[in-house]
C-alpha cells in the first residue's frame, strides 16, 4: 500500500506575508511600490474595509523589515499615519529575497507499507 502526502514546508526565518512582500520587491527594481500599492497589488480583489485592514497590515510588515534592515524607503506621513513609499531591497534584503524564493516551499512524501490484509 502506498500513500503519497505534500507537506507544506514554511519559511523558517521570514512570515508568508514577509514573503510576499520580499516577492514583489524583488520582482521590481525601480522602487515604484508604496505600502498603498503594495497592500493594493498583495490583495488585489478587496473592498475598502478590507483595504483598509490590507494596508495595515502591509505597513506593519514593512516597518518589521525595516527594522531588519532588510527593506529601505522614503518615510511620509499621510492622513493614514506614517506609510512609506519608493520601496526597495537593501543589499542584505536583495539577497534574503533570492534565497526566500529558491528555497523549498513542499516535500513530497511517499509511504510505503505493507498492506496486512493479504495473508
Amino acid at each position: 500500500m502506498e500513500h503519497t502526502e505534500v507537506i507544506q514546508i514554511p519559511s523558517a526565518e521570514f512570515s508568508e506575508a514577509e514573503e510576499l512582500v520580499l516577492g514583489a520587491l524583488y520582482s521590481v527594481s525601480d522602487g515604484s511600490y508604496s505600502v498603498y500599492s503594495l497592500a493594493s497589488h498583495l490583495n488585489p480583489d478587496v473592498g475598502p474595509d478590507a483595504a483598509v485592514k490590507a494596508f495595515k497590515e502591509v505597513q506593519a510588515t514593512i516597518e518589521g523589515l525595516i527594522a531588519r534592515s532588510i527593506v529601505k524607503g522614503k518615510r511620509l506621513t499621510g492622513a493614514d499615519g506614517v506609510y512609506f513609499e519608493s520601496l526597495g531591497l537593501t543589499t542584505k534584503g536583495e539577497r534574503k529575497a533570492i534565497e526566500s524564493k529558491n528555497r523549498p516551499r513542499r516535500l513530497t512524501v511517499t509511504h510505503i507499507g505493507v498492506d496486512e490484509s493479504e495473508d
